[in-house]
Order: structure tokens, then C-alpha cells, then sequence
């Protein structure tokens, strides 16, 4: 299985926080679905689903050292199931919204991918959800209806790794890979379970001729999400399965801004395999405010973001925040 890091850590990034404890409660989210049309003909549609799964545990942080947080009222070896894919999410304080994912778990504590020690302190409140997954998005046997075959005539889900790099996992209808979902150059090892993470944006490079419609259920993220992006092209999830504007974003805060050819650019697609690229202007002669590529001084602050979509970060890698916009009715 592979668990790339969502966020990046270092004491540079983020201050500790301190907030007040709570017991431990699993809450309900709103429970939505949407709809994406992927694009045939051999079209690399980048999306995200949008949704996620329920909590699954919540609580607080009574013991934070190095990976291990410990929670001493929790019980997660009731609300988790080895060998499943799981998120942890702080969602208060300074640093709300830090993701990560957990590599083991006891009774009362959790082993996370990244050192998230020196980002918080004893009393974060947390929240806990089984990762999507290939199965549990696209279905156990490709209810979603993927083009399947060989890794040279499937649908190819294109997965991110970390780094720049893709976990690249198709449906094998036979032959040497048998059926079920596959890695390409993973032989036979099943990737049903392969994690997909709420704030990645993924690509499926649809093989087939035809467009699809694939429809994904579950529950709504209403609190802030950070992820963090590395110098060169990051897809990024909208995360809320509902409009999301650039004003709204306020992604200016936290990525370059400057002239076309300096700020970090949004890579928003357009449905067909194209983009459209929009930046930060600072000033000159495109004025300050959302612009365009080719757009001159056009005010692009009310466009909508795509599902998923592609981050530039011409900079040093750095986190953003994937934030709900004020008033929004989830």
C-alpha cells in the first residue's frame, strides 16, 4: 500500500497550539453525491470526489510524542479495522486541517505517516475516517464501469505518490494479472485498497471511446483542509463537493503571487483534457486581483474551481489551505 505524506512538516511551517480537551464522540457529516463525466478517447480527466467517509473517531489529544498521538478515553481498536487505509485530521487551533495518515494503531493511540509533534500539543481535538479507497470510489468489482483489459488497453487511474510521481492502478479483466484491480508493474498484487485522499486530485486516463458518468457517495468535509505542494505541478482537491470560487479560496494567501510568468499558477480544467491557467496579479498592468493567462486585466476572482485541479508552485514546496467559504449551506 502507499501512504505518501499530505502534509509538510518543520517547525518553519506552523506554530504548536493549544486548545481545551473534549470526549471522545464520532460525528455525523452531511451525506451528499455528485457526478463526474470523464471525457473518452484517450482524455487524462483530473477530478476529486469530493466526499469522504464518515468519522469514524473523534476526540482529543491527551500525549503527542514524536508519531504517536495518544488519546486515553479512545477505544480505536473498536472504530478500526486493520489493514484499512485511515486519515487523521486536526480540526481546531492555529494548524486545523492538517491531515495525515496512520500507519498503526492500539486501543488508545495512532502512529502517523508524518511527525506532526512539533504543529500541535496535548489538548488538539482530532478526528478520525477510513480512507477512500479504489474499491470503495470506482467499486470492488469496477461498478463504475471503467474500461478493463491489460495495462495497455484499461482505463488507468493515476494516483498521486508523493514527490511528483503517480501510482498508475487499472482494472485486469485476465491473462497473467488475473481480475481485479492492478498496479502497472505490480503483477498480481491486488489494489483494491490502494488509498486516495481527500485532498489529492487524481487523473483517470480514459482509454475507452465513449465519455462516463461516474457518481461517488458519502459524507461532506465542513472544516478546513491543508495539504501541502512541492515546487513544479500538484493535483489538488476542491474537497467540498459544491462551488468553490478563486475569491473564495483566498489561495493568494498562501501561494506566489506576481505576473504570469512569477506567481504560481491554477491549472482549472475545462472538462476536455485543456485548462485554463489563472494566477495572483500584484500589480502593473494587469492591476492586483485574480487574472488570466491571455486575460489582461479581466477580474477572474468569481470563477469556479474545478472538482480537482492542478497547482503550480513555482516556489519552495509550501501547505495551503482548502478552506469552506463563509455562509456556504453544507
Amino acid at each position: 500500500m502507499n501512504i505518501p505524506s499530505r502534509i509538510l512538516t518543520g517547525a518553519a511551517l506552523f506554530a504548536a497550539v493549544l486548545s481545551p480537551s473534549f470526549a471522545q464522540t464520532a460525528t455525523t457529516k452531511p451525506v451528499g453525491y455528485r457526478t463526474e463525466t470523464l471525457k473518452g478517447g484517450g482524455v487524462f480527466n483530473l477530478f476529486s470526489p469530493n466526499l469522504d467517509n464518515a468519522v469514524s473517531a473523534a476526540g482529543t489529544i491527551d500525549v503527542i510524542a514524536g508519531t504517536t498521538l495518544t488519546d486515553n478515553e479512545a477505544n480505536f481498536s473498536a472504530a478500526l479495522t486493520a489493514g484499512d487505509p485511515v486519515t487523521l485530521k486536526i480540526v481546531d487551533g492555529a494548524n486545523a486541517g492538517l491531515i495525515t495518515d496512520v500507519t498503526a494503531f492500539t486501543a488508545t493511540t495512532v502512529t502517523t505517516a508524518d511527525n506532526i509533534s512539533t504543529l500541535i500539543a496535548a489538548g488538539a481535538k482530532y478526528e478520525l475516517r477510513k480512507t477512500p479507497t479504489v474499491a470503495s470510489l470506482f467499486g470492488a468489482e469496477n461498478s463504475a464501469g471503467l474500461q478493463a483489459g491489460s495495462s495497455a488497453t484499461a482505463d488507468i487511474i493515476w494516483i498521486p505518490a508523493g514527490g511528483g510521481t503517480y501510482t498508475q492502478v487499472f482494472r485486469s479483466s485476465g491473462g497473467l494479472s488475473g481480475v481485479g484491480w492492478r498496479k502497472i508493474g505490480g503483477a498480481t498484487a491486488d489494489m483494491a485498497k490502494e488509498p486516495i485522499s481527500i485532498v489529492d486530485g487524481i487523473f483517470v486516463q480514459r482509454r475507452a471511446a465513449t465519455d462516463l458518468s461516474v457518481v461517488f457517495t458519502g459524507h461532506v468535509q465542513t472544516t478546513a483542509t491543508k495539504t501541502g505542494v512541492v515546487t513544479g505541478f500538484n493535483p489538488v482537491s476542491r474537497v467540498i463537493p459544491v462551488g468553490l470560487t478563486l475569491a473564495d479560496s483566498q489561495l493568494q494567501t498562501e501561494l506566489t503571487q506576481g505576473t504570469s510568468g512569477t506567481a504560481d499558477l491554477i491549472w482549472n480544467p475545462k472538462g476536455d483534457g485543456t485548462y485554463d491557467q489563472y494566477f495572483y496579479s500584484s500589480g502593473g498592468l494587469a492591476g492586483v486581483g485574480w487574472r488570466k493567462i491571455g486575460g489582461a486585466s479581466a477580474d477572474q476572482a468569481t470563477t469556479a474551481l474545478a472538482s480537482g485541479f492542478l497547482v503550480q508552485r513555482r516556489g519552495a514546496p509550501t501547505n495551503v489551505t482548502i478552506r469552506i467559504p463563509s455562509g456556504l449551506d453544507i
